[in-house]
């Protein structure tokens, strides 16, 4: 599924990733009625890999979708709603994030996610525009009327909750 897509889609999370260090950039596509969301590609999973995410385990994610504005957190400790997932997840090797919104048209389909370094507490303006104009790239992407990119798009029932 989505295979022509999907390679071009995870040279762009890895590039992205190596221009803003991050720990972590993924491509996710989502579906808000059922709160879930496939990842279509990070920089840390093998080309063509996809995970399925509970969305009600990420609540800026979640904040994105209904809002459909680009979110920045910095130093995630010092978030009144971030502090207790971090909190709760000693695992979180992160301090610091952008999740921009993706489009197909009008349509929100998705997020590009940017989680940092923990020593990384701020981000400059060029790497919020480096990030905004990466997801723009997605959205022009995917917003082509290809069968590749419907077939990456889609929602099956195997998609876990």
């Amino acid at each position: 599924k989505g295979e022509a897509l999907s390679p071009t889609i995870h040279r762009l999370t890895t590039m992205v990733a190596l221009a803003t260090k991050a720990v972590r950039v993924s491509l996710l596509s989502t579906h808000l009625d059922s709160r879930r969301a496939k990842i279509l590609a990070a920089n840390d999973l093998k080309e063509g890999a996809s995970l399925q995410l509970d969305l009600n385990k990420y609540p800026e994610v979640l904040w994105v979708l209904n809002s459909k504005k680009l979110l920045v957190l910095e130093n995630l400790t010092n978030d009144p709603v971030m502090r207790r997932i971090v909190e709760q997840n000693k695992t979180i090797s992160f301090n610091s994030m952008v999740i921009a919104p993706v489009f197909a048209g009008s349509q929100l389909i998705g997020v590009l996610s940017c989680r940092m370094p923990e020593s990384k507490q701020s981000f400059s303006e060029s790497e919020l525009r480096f990030i905004q104009l990466s997801a723009s790239t997605l959205s022009l992407l995917l917003s082509a009327k290809s069968k590749d990119a419907a077939e990456l798009l889609t929602f099956t029932d195997s998609v876990a909750a």
